[in-house]
C-alpha cells in the first residue's frame, strides 16, 4: 500500500511540474504579444500626431523650434538604432573570424 501511495504522489508531482512549465511558456508568449501590441499602438499614436501637425500647419517661431527639436530627436534615435545594429553585426563577424582562426590552428 505504501509503495502505491508513493507512486501516486510522485506521479501527481510530475504532472503538476509539467503544468507549471506549460503555464510559464504561455506567460512568455503572452508577454511577447503584449509587447508587440503596445509597440504597434505607440507607433499608430505617433503617426496620428504627425498627421495632426501636418494638418494644422501655420507659422510661429515656437512651433518651428518645437518641430526642429523633435526632428533632431528622431534622427538621434535612428542613429542610435543603426549603431546598435552595427554593433551586433560586428560581434557576429568577430565570432565567425574567431571560429575560422580556431579551425585554421587545428589544421
Amino acid at each position: 500500500k505504501k509503495k502505491k501511495k508513493k507512486k501516486k504522489r510522485k506521479k501527481e508531482e510530475e504532472e503538476e511540474e509539467e503544468e507549471e512549465e506549460k503555464r510559464r511558456r504561455r506567460r512568455g508568449k503572452k508577454k511577447k504579444k503584449k509587447k508587440k501590441r503596445r509597440r504597434k499602438k505607440e507607433e499608430e499614436e505617433e503617426e496620428k500626431r504627425r498627421r495632426r501637425r501636418r494638418r494644422r500647419g501655420g507659422g510661429g517661431k515656437k512651433k518651428k523650434k518645437k518641430k526642429k527639436r523633435e526632428k533632431e530627436e528622431e534622427e538621434e534615435e535612428e542613429e542610435e538604432e543603426k549603431r546598435r545594429r552595427r554593433r551586433g553585426k560586428k560581434k557576429k563577424k568577430k565570432k565567425k573570424r574567431r571560429k575560422k582562426d580556431e579551425e585554421e590552428e587545428e589544421e
